[in-house]
């Protein structure tokens, strides 16, 4: 959880690895996954946050994530939601191998902390919307590959579900596709909205 302290070990974890497979998930394997890895989860942690329903991140990775998307993209709040890209970002995470959607979890507890570490005074959720631009901005020139990895990730993750999303087509200048017709659903999206659906039915079941 953020309100404590990021262990010292998993500090270490992440500092002393290469920062590869954090890299990789904004690219290759973020977009390339399958849900063989959840399937014999049975017991589903469901986060009920201010996004919505989450299978992978709670509410203050979520919010943290969020604070991060307002920092990197030159649009509003509202976009931003309406983009869903914190819900699309869990999505995906929560159909990756167990040891990238961790990596994932752990740059984002890292990010929380890292301007403490640079001589900041404030975690980085907690930060002035200002100051988290300025200090991302700041942070292009690190000589360190693993803050950079964890930066250029999270970025990277951010952009490619903030502009991929039809929300956004007017920002880009794109008209969308010749055809016109309504984007299909894979069957990836299908069954990460049926368990957050189904989760959302037996709270209301429970509560009657």
């Amino acid at each position: 959880m953020l309100n404590q302290p990021l262990p010292r070990r998993r500090l270490l974890k992440l500092f002393a690895s290469t920062g590869g497979v954090i890299s990789a998930l904004a690219t290759t394997q973020l977009a390339s996954c399958s849900f063989t890895n959840h399937e014999k989860d049975t017991k589903q942690t469901v986060y009920n946050t201010s996004f919505g329903l989450l299978l992978v991140m709670d509410e203050q990775r979520a919010k943290l994530l969020f604070s991060f998307a307002e920092a990197c993209v030159s649009n509003s709040e509202s976009a931003i939601h309406k983009a869903e890209v914190i819900q699309r970002i869990d999505e995906e995470l929560y159909f990756v191998s167990t040891d990238i959607s961790d990596d994932f979890l752990l740059a984002l507890d890292v990010l929380e902390y890292l301007p403490l570490v640079y001589g900041c005074f404030s975690r980085f959720s907690q930060m002035p919307l200002l100051e988290r631009e300025q200090w991302l901005v700041s942070m292009q020139q690190t000589r360190i590959n693993t803050v950079s990895a964890v930066i250029s990730a999270c970025r990277m993750t951010v952009m490619l579900m903030f502009y991929g999303h039809e929300s956004t087509m007017l920002v880009t200048g794109y008209d969308g596709t010749f055809s016109k017709m309504p984007q299909i659903m894979s069957s990836q999206r299908r069954k990460y909205k049926s368990l957050t659906k189904q989760v959302s039915l037996n709270t209301h079941e429970a509560g009657n």
